[in-house]
């Protein structure tokens, strides 16, 4: 068993139809946030960019993008804009799992999010905040690479669309 370095997730699959993710230049960073790049970002009721909390989920706002840079506190709000892709729901991320090994019953199911040290994992721990779905264990993908007892296993995921779809908060 190997124990995995978490890092942010990434795009794995732009989906059926092979289109990028929009991007978007435009939105402000609400002041006292700061984030690294490949984390997820939601939106503030006034629009601006704020990073995803662990267990975010269409309650709490939802999922909306993914940051394509490191950006840090930009001291007010309405002064710094950031560059982010659009998420959908047919994206597919490759990310880490919290703390465990994953098996296949994990995949199709729906599990919260981890937000530690401006890292995204995917928490099978957390069934309670849906915002995302399994789809694939890199194990059974890159066996050479990833074990299937691996901790902070390596998944394929796909953000929900009840989680991209959710109303600000």
């Amino acid at each position: 068993m190997a124990s995995l370095t978490s890092v942010n997730p990434r795009v794995y699959s732009l989906g059926s139809t092979g289109v990028p993710m929009e991007t978007e230049t435009d939105r402000y960073i609400k002041n006292g946030e700061s984030w690294n790049a490949g984390e997820f970002l939601t939106i503030d009721t006034a629009g601006r960019l704020r990073e995803c909390v662990s267990d975010e989920d269409a309650a709490t706002g939802g999922i909306k993008y993914i940051a394509l840079e490191t950006v840090a506190d930009p001291g007010a709000d309405d002064t710094t804009k950031a560059n982010v892709a659009v998420i959908r729901s047919d994206v597919e991320f490759i990310g880490n799992e919290l703390d465990g090994a994953v098996t296949d019953a994990n995949i199709g199911t729906l599990y919260g999010i981890d937000v530690t040290s401006n890292v995204v994992t995917v928490d099978v721990g957390d069934e309670g905040n849906d915002a995302v779905m399994i789809t694939k264990l890199m194990f059974e993908k890159s066996p050479i690479e990833y074990g299937s007892s691996d901790t902070q296993a390596k998944v394929v995921f796909k953000v929900i669309p009840a989680c991209i779809d959710a109303t600000a908060v």
